[in-house]
């Protein structure tokens, strides 16, 4: 259904020496997350004013999510604007995406991102 974000601190960030984010409105964002009670199939969709990014041209460039105490292990997916959700599955081999309707509400999963800001 939809990730709730506590945003923890928001800061601009600055060109460095090379000049590479000059003359683009880039902020890193600090929280955590927290999924509700029935994890989506192929994830929680997360557009950029979830993180304080506004505009019609406001965008997620990156998000790493650190790790749940519960052991589900979350990634972006940059091409789909979604969170998902991964736990070792059955058959030892790479890890599964957690099951449609699974209840992930007991997460609180810190993450780290960098969102462009809209015009």
């Amino acid at each position: 259904m939809a990730l709730t974000f506590t945003i923890v601190a928001r800061e601009r960030i600055h060109a460095g020496e090379n000049g590479r984010w000059e003359g683009e409105n880039k902020v890193k964002v600090t929280g955590t997350f927290a999924p509700d009670s029935s994890y989506p199939t192929n994830g929680e969709a997360i557009t950029a004013a979830e993180l304080g990014a506004n505009g019609t041209s406001a965008s997620i460039d990156m998000i790493l999510a650190g790790n749940s105490e519960t052991g589900y292990v979350w990634a972006w997916d940059p091409s789909a604007a979604k969170m998902k959700a991964f736990e070792a599955g059955a058959d030892a081999a790479a890890l599964d995406e957690v099951a449609n309707t699974t209840d992930l509400s007991a997460e609180v999963v810190p993450f780290f991102a960098i969102v462009t800001m809209g015009s």
